[in-house]
C-alpha cells in the first residue's frame, strides 16, 4: 500500500502512544462489535496506515454473511463492507496486504456457485469480487484462508471438492485466475482450515485438523510448482497432540509451532514444535483448568522470543485464556476471558508494529465478540 513516509511514521507514533502505557502483561478491551458490525471476528492484520483491518464470520448489515471492518489502535471502528451472499459470505482466515492499495481476501460460502469467493477492497471500502469458486473436481470451495507467495500470487486452501472432494491447495492470481496446485486425497492429509505459511523459497507448510496415517491431521509441506507431502501424521490418544489447529508458526531457530486442539496428556491440546522434516516435539499439555485447554489460533512469536496464543476452554471463567511459553515449554497464563470480555478466543494473535499482541473474541454474553490488546 502506498502512503507516503511522513504518515507512516505519523501512524506509527500514534500506535506507540495508545499503547506505550501498557505494563507488562496487561490486557485491554479495545472494542464490542455488535452483531450490525461484526459476529465471530477473524485474526486481524495490520496495514501500512497503522490502523487494524479484518474479516468477520458473521454479522454485519445482514447480521449472517459478515463483514470487512477497519480498527484504529484506540478501537474505534468502521464497517467497509456487509456480504450479502451473491458476493459470497462467512470469510475465515485472515485479509492479505496485496501491497497495491488493496487488501485481498476469500469467503467460504455464496458467490455464483455456492462454493465461496475471492475479493479485493481498498482501505476507503471499494470491493470486488475477483472469482467465484466453482467447487468441482479440478476447482475446491470453501476457500479458508490466503498468504502471499514469492512470485505475486496468492496461495491458500479449500476445505471441500478437488480432486478427492477433500479439499486442495490453490494458486490465485491478483486479477482473480485460480490454478488448483495440489488435492487432498485423506492419506496426505484433508479439510484443511488453516493459512499456509511460505518459507521464502517456493514452499508452503501447513496443516489439516483430519486424515493422515491416522485420521488425526497432519503437517505437510507443498510446493508453489505442486506436489504435497505430509511430512508428520499426529495421533489419537497418548500424550502427543491430534487435530492441529492454526497456521504454523516459522521461528527463529527454523522450526515452526503450533497448537493442537485436541490430545495431550489430559486431552486439553497441546503446544508442539516440528521440524522442516517432520519431527515434533511436545512443549505443553493444558489441563482444562486454570491453564484453559482447546487452543485453536496456534501462537504468534513476539519480540523476546516466547510464544503467545489463546485457549477457547477453561480458566475460572470457562471461556478461555492468552497465555505465553517458552521454546522449552513453561507456560504462564496471562489472561482468563469471561463472557462479557466474549470468550472463547479461537483467532490467531497478531504482532503490531508497536510490539503488543492483538486478538479476538467470539460472541460471549454480549454482541458479537470482541478485539483485544494483550501486553507481551
Amino acid at each position: 500500500m502506498k502512503n507516503s513516509n511522513s504518515a507512516r511514521i505519523a501512524s506509527l507514533v500514534l500506535t506507540l502512544a495508545a499503547t506505550s502505557a501498557m505494563a507488562a502483561g496487561e490486557f485491554t478491551i479495545l472494542h464490542q462489535f455488535p452483531t450490525t458490525e461484526a459476529s465471530n471476528p477473524n485474526p486481524l492484520i495490520q496495514g501500512s496506515d497503522g490502523n487494524y483491518y479484518g474479516t468477520a464470520i458473521q454479522g454485519g448489515a445482514l447480521n449472517w454473511y459478515g463483514s470487512v471492518y477497519r480498527m484504529t489502535p484506540a478501537g474505534t471502528v468502521t464497517v467497509l463492507h456487509s456480504f450479502n451472499g451473491a458476493d459470497g459470505g462467512q470469510p475465515r482466515g485472515t485479509l492479505v496486504d496485496g501491497f497495491d492499495g488493496y487488501y485481498y481476501g476469500t469467503t467460504s460460502t455464496g458467490g455464483m456457485y455456492g462454493g465461496g469467493t475471492a475479493f479485493k477492497i481498498s482501505p476507503a471500502g471499494a470491493f470486488t469480487v475477483t472469482h467465484h469458486f466453482k467447487g468441482s473436481a479440478t476447482e475446491g470451495s470453501a476457500p479458508q484462508c490466503i498468504s502471499n507467495g514469492n512470485d505475486g500470487n496468492f496461495y491458500g486452501v479449500t476445505m471441500f471438492s478437488g480432486a478427492n472432494d477433500k479439499g486442495t491447495v490453490f494458486r490465485l492470481s491478483r486479477s482473480g485466475a485460480v490454478t488448483t496446485v495440489a488435492s487432498f486425497n485423506g492419506t496426505n492429509g484433508s479439510m484443511p482450515a488453516n493459512c499456509l505459511t511460505h518459507t521464502g523459497d517456493g514452499i508452503f507448510y501447513g496443516v489439516t485438523t483430519n486424515g493422515g496415517a491416522n485420521s488425526a491431521g497432519v503437517v505437510f509441506k507443498v510446493a508453489t510448482s505442486g506436489g504435497l507431502t505430509p511430512i508428520y501424521s499426529f495421533i489419537s490418544g497418548g500424550t502427543g497432540g491430534a487435530s492441529p489447529t492454526g497456521p504454523l508458526e516459522r521461528g527463529s531457530d527454523g522450526n515452526f509451532y503450533g497448537t493442537t486442539q485436541s490430545g495431550g496428556a489430559k486431552g486439553y491440546g497441546t503446544v508442539y514444535r516440528v521440524s522442516k522434516t517432520g519431527a515434533v516435539s511436545w512443549l505443553y499439555s493444558f489441563t482444562g483448568g486454570a491453564d484453559g485447554g482447546m487452543p485453536k489460533g496456534g501462537v504468534t512469536m513476539a519480540n523476546n522470543f516466547a510464544y503467545y496464543g489463546t485457549t477457547s476452554y477453561g480458566a475460572a471463567g470457562g471461556s478461555g485464556t492468552t497465555f505465553k511459553i517458552s521454546t522449552a515449554g513453561a507456560l504462564t497464563t496471562l489472561h482468563a476471558f469471561t463472557a462479557a470480555e466474549g470468550g472463547r478466543p479461537s483467532a490467531h494473535l497478531l504482532l503490531d508494529t508497536a510490539g503488543k499482541l492483538i486478538g479476538t473474541t467470539n460472541p460471549g454474553s454480549t454482541g458479537g465478540g470482541a478485539a483485544f490488546r494483550q501486553n507481551p
